[in-house]
């Protein structure tokens, strides 16, 4: 990073590429990792001149909590070592409650299409139309997840694609029964 001159590094950002994380354990994934930081001033005929650094922190919103050390290495470098860096617990919290939602939402699809397609409740275009929307809804739900999950991590193997399966089996069991409901009328129609 470059800065100019009174401009405070506070209103930078950069990232730090992460060489062994638990990504794919998302929304418990945790990280650890190290980075150095060096301060030295360009002067006009492009020499460098060490600068001063003093680092520190304050606490951020940012949904992770994170423990470090910084230890200086000389007057001029400093060297942050993250001990440990994990989701907030609210943050783990609001994951599980929308995975626990997405699987409630499917197993309340499932026990439609049980009823429809056991003749308990009649199926019809509309019924069917309501389970192929929760096939884009819970895409969109896992989206809105915090932190934005990558695909193929725990909360896909665990609960998101049996979510999705089990609103496909719902869809299907309606659509069924649908087109059982619609023949046994017709044919109830033509005897009479």
């Amino acid at each position: 990073m470059i800065f100019s001159s009174f401009d405070p590094s506070a209103r930078s950002a950069t990232s730090v590429s992460w060489a062994a994380c638990a990504r794919n354990q998302y929304p418990f994934d945790k990280y650890d990792g190290e980075f150095s930081l060096l301060a030295e001033k360009v002067a006009p005929d492009g020499t460098l001149t060490p600068l001063p650094l003093t680092v520190g922190s304050a606490h951020a919103k940012t949904g992770w909590h994170t423990r470090y050390t910084i230890v200086p290495a000389s007057l001029t470098e400093a060297k942050v070592t993250i001990v440990a860096m994990h989701r907030e617990p609210f943050i783990v919290a609001f994951a599980i409650m929308l995975g626990a939602l997405m699987l409630l939402v499917a197993i309340m699809a499932m026990a439609v299409g049980f009823l429809c397609i056991t003749n308990r409740r009649a199926s019809d275009p509309g019924m069917v139309g309501w389970l192929v929307g929760l096939l884009f809804a819970l895409p969109f739900v896992r989206r809105i997840m915090p932190g934005d999950p990558p695909i193929g991590c725990l909360l896909d193997v665990a609960v998101f694609s049996w979510s999705l399966l089990l609103c496909v089996v719902a869809m299907l069991l309606a659509l069924i029964a649908w087109l059982r409901q619609s023949r046994a009328a017709q044919e109830a129609n033509e005897a009479s």
